[in-house]
């Protein structure tokens, strides 16, 4: 889903910057001139996708001090949701435009081949900034609107402002409920300033009430 191939993006960046951190300090953090230590046995690769708990709270504070701040920042604000909650299974990086956007270029951006199929069934528009979290949320249209509507007709003229945003603290229940009442893909996650910081999709949701391995099973048969 979009929400844990962010994840595990996130998750990737972390082991990276705990490969790259130098483990052979002595107690007040200078190096040891002492050989190093023989090297550890390798080890074996994960049999499952990672998740959260793979890493211990100490380790996920000490791996984020090492990061940049446009790296660690959404990923805090990830890590500080309930995992069974809208704001613990939603992916920040939904598409995300301004009113002034043309339909045109709007389709353009969901055409991207890296881009989850689930994230490109729909666009949302709200004030800038346009990166999460964002200006003030506007409303959310579907690829196939954008289809029927004229290429050069701005986004802030065919905005459907009728989908109520859902909260970060929302149950993954009600979640679950909202997106079969409304025969949906994705529900928009906003925070109490009324800010876009993410996306929940269908997917998410399956990921998280269905067995670990649910994919590769379904994709063998």
């Amino acid at each position: 889903s979009a929400a844990n191939s962010w994840q595990n993006r996130s998750l990737g960046t972390l082991r990276r910057i705990w490969a790259d951190v130098d483990l052979n300090l002595d107690p007040i953090g200078t190096p040891e001139t002492r050989a190093p230590a023989p090297a550890a046995p390798p080890t074996p690769p994960p049999t499952s996708e990672p998740t959260r708990a793979d890493l211990t709270e100490a380790d996920r504070s000490a791996l984020l001090e090492e990061m940049r701040p446009e790296e660690s920042t959404p990923i805090r604000r990830l890590l500080s949701y309930d995992e069974d909650t809208a704001g613990g299974l939603m992916t920040p990086e939904p598409v995300v435009l301004s009113p002034s956007t043309t339909v045109a270029e709007a389709l353009a951006q969901i055409r991207q081949r890296d881009l989850p199929s689930e994230l490109a069934a729909q666009v949302f528009v709200t004030q800038p900034p346009h990166s999460t979290p964002t200006g003030r949320y506007l409303g959310v249209i579907g690829f196939q609107r954008l289809l029927r509507e004229p290429p050069a007709t701005n986004l802030g003229d065919c905005v459907n402002d009728s989908l109520d945003p859902v909260a970060t603290d929302l149950p993954l229940r009600d979640v679950a409920e909202r997106l079969a009442s409304y025969d949906l893909l994705a529900l928009p996650v906003c925070d109490q300033a009324g800010r876009l910081v993410g996306a929940v999709t269908v997917d998410d949701v399956l990921d998280h009430v269905l067995p670990e391995g649910w994919r590769r099973r379904t994709a063998r048969r």
